[in-house]
């Protein structure tokens, strides 16, 4: 349970080192930094009896469930998840568990999700190398997607692995197998531009930046890298980690990552 500052996409969000002496919070306006006391812990788990409850269904063999499967709407109620058996996404009521949705359009399992800033557009990518844009709306006081997709976008020839989404800077992105990142526009889905590894390794993980970065990450050589919205490389770091996510904050000045080590980095 957070302090009530949490948000969606680049909010405020807290990691305790396992046997450190302080935390550190993570905050949208003022980036890493705000000590706190041994002894005084930024979140509760709260366990009580009869509050958990399955959602979903299950999903497909082989598919690892990460952070890429799921999406949540900015007011905490509702969730999309993907990488199931039946190649559909799942809309479904966090509260009650009870799925509003199955939508079904991916010719094959879907393998990430992701919703931009405002939470009114969602993108998908999938093991048919497709990427799909959505929109999103609200009907009876809940979250539901437009059954008919927005667009399809098509340039890779290998399964998407992530995805990510920006209204405001009108882009879509998407990293591949086939070592690739297509960047997209959101509006009219025209094909912009392609990145591309220099080894040709697996793009893992995708993200934009509301500064107009797009960065890209692959396990193979635990390299993350950051080009304009121009497509101009800015430079690559070795993180010397296998990540499993990655978040930019709201104000795009912080690039948060969790990884193996089990540790939230910034």
């Amino acid at each position: 349970r957070g302090d009530g500052s949490g948000g969606g996409g680049g909010g405020s969000g807290g990691a305790i080192e396992s046997g450190s002496a302080a935390a550190v919070l993570v905050d949208g306006g003022t980036g890493l930094g705000t000590e706190v006391p041994s002894g005084v812990m930024p979140f509760e788990l709260e366990l009580a009896p009869g509050s958990r409850h399955r959602v979903g269904i299950p999903f497909a063999a082989g598919v690892l469930p990460t952070p890429a499967c799921f999406a949540v709407t900015n007011d905490g109620r509702t969730m999309i998840s993907c990488g199931h058996w039946d190649s559909t996404i799942k809309v479904i009521q966090v509260d009650s568990g009870r799925q509003l949705q199955s939508v079904q359009q991916h010719k094959d399992i879907v393998t990430c999700v992701a919703l931009d800033a405002g939470a009114t557009t969602l993108i998908t990518g999938s093991r048919d190398t497709t990427v799909i844009v959505w929109h999103l709306c609200r009907s009876g006081g809940a979250w539901r997607v437009q059954e008919r997709p927005a667009h399809i976008l098509y340039g890779h020839n290998d399964e998407i692995t992530s995805v990510a989404v920006s209204m405001e800077l009108d882009v879509a992105l998407s990293g591949s197998k086939d070592g690739t990142c297509i960047v997209h526009t959101v509006r009219m889905g025209t094909y912009v531009r392609s990145l591309y590894h220099p080894a040709g390794a697996t793009i893992d993980l995708v993200a934009i930046s509301s500064r107009a970065h797009l960065l890209s990450y692959s396990r193979q050589d635990h390299t993350l890298r950051v080009h304009s919205i121009n497509g101009t490389s800015l430079g690559a770091v070795d993180l010397q980690e296998r990540l499993h996510t990655m978040l930019c904050t709201r104000n795009g000045q912080f690039l948060l990552t969790g990884g193996y080590k089990a540790v939230l980095e910034g």
